[in-house]
């Protein structure tokens, strides 16, 4: 089973429990992880139950580092813009509007923002909810975890270019406007 951006979100919820008994929380997450029911679990031996949390811990620690610039999901290829510069100011509007504090609560909205379908030649803001939701039951861990270090990373510090870009681009537009009255 893959798992997803909410079954990550799920397992980070279930880490902030507070109980007594870390046995009791891992059978949570191993729950959540495989989809069997927490009894499946309690029935187990020590040993191999140790076996499965290690197992799991892997899966949820060990994520790809390369960013993809492809991928597919639910038969359609995403193209993701690596480009920060070179977002329109909807992206970078809905993307300034994402609650920070908590990055993997966003992490599927940050990736219906900045990857859309290669059909799609623009920006349409209006689709953000709807692959949002798809990204989050759909879209593995594996791809989303690197995009959003990498975003939020890129996007901190060329924030200031991002602004500079889209000034440069209303200069632009409004000196072509000026010269079409003219």
């Amino acid at each position: 089973m893959k798992i997803t951006i909410r079954i990550f979100n799920e397992v980070q919820a279930a880490v902030k429990l507070n109980t007594e008994d870390t046995i009791d929380r891992e059978i949570k997450i191993l729950s959540i992880v495989t989809g069997k029911p927490e009894s499946y679990f309690y029935e187990m031996s020590i040993d191999r139950l140790k076996r499965k949390i290690r197992r799991t811990a892997k899966r949820l620690t060990r994520f790809r580092q390369h960013v993809p610039s492809f991928f597919f999901l639910s038969g359609r290829l995403y193209k993701v813009q690596k480009d920060i510069t070179r977002i329109t100011a909807g992206q970078y509007i809905d993307i300034k509007t994402l609650n920070t504090d908590n990055v993997f609560e966003n992490i599927h909205v940050l990736c219906a923002i900045l990857c859309r379908p290669v059909t799609e030649r623009k920006y349409r803001g209006e689709l953000v909810p709807d692959r949002a939701k798809l990204f989050y039951e759909r879209l593995s861990i594996n791809i989303a975890y690197p995009l959003m270090v990498f975003f939020f990373r890129l996007f901190t510090l060329s924030s200031l270019i991002i602004l500079q870009s889209l000034h440069r681009e209303m200069t632009t537009e409004s000196e072509g406007e000026s010269s079409r009255q003219a």
